[in-house]
């Protein structure tokens, strides 16, 4: 048992002495709110806040080499590929716009005007895409949500323009009031001393 201890001691403590470094320091510049990769085209994609533009770094190289970055309409926020893996949607949350890139392009090919600031976006298996908004941004104009109204929204890429945008409320929760308990004994307002 003496001889155990040792050994236990020097595989918990020495071990991580020998443990595997993977991946190679990038330098890069700025702030980053969402990272994206894209397996079939080798690509990374950074969402960078403080230049308004998406990073993009390719990945088959050794270190990652970056490319051409991607502008957006404002801060980008958050970011999601499609599941055909052809386009890039990203939540710019000061414009409230939903900036569609063609990955072939490496460009922004749409913008969908959005009634509150974008906070995510996740894409489904359908294509139909996800934003969760917070409602505090400024609003478009013509917009009808109330700053403050947390708002899902559905954006379906093959519908028509006048109705590719669902907009999803979110109800507060309703106010309860207080109900006693139905133990049918009286109840005390303060808890009994011994």
């Amino acid at each position: 048992m003496r001889i155990s201890r040792p050994l236990l001691a020097w595989l918990f403590l020495g071990l991580p002495a020998f443990s595997a470094t993977f991946g190679t320091v990038v330098p890069v510049t700025g702030t980053f709110a969402d990272i994206v990769l894209d397996e079939g085209r080798h690509r990374l994609y950074l969402a960078n806040m403080a230049l308004n533009r998406i990073e993009v770094f390719s990945t088959n190289t050794n270190p990652p080499r970056a490319a051409n970055p991607i502008k957006t309409s404002g801060i980008p926020y958050s970011a999601a590929i499609s599941r055909s893996g052809k386009y890039l949607y990203v939540a710019s949350y000061d414009t409230a716009t939903l900036d569609i890139i063609d990955l072939d392009k490496n460009t922004v090919t749409g913008r969908v005007s959005l009634p509150a600031g974008p906070e995510g976006v996740a894409v489904g298996s359908d294509e139909r895409v996800l934003i969760s908004t917070i409602g505090t941004a400024a609003t478009n104009a013509g917009s009808t949500a109330s700053p403050g109204t947390n708002t899902l929204l559905v954006y379906n890429p093959s519908a028509t323009a006048s109705q590719n945008l669902l907009s999803i409320v979110i109800p507060p929760p309703p106010s309860t009031t207080p109900t006693t308990p139905t133990t049918g004994r009286g109840t005390q307002a303060a808890p009994a001393k011994l």
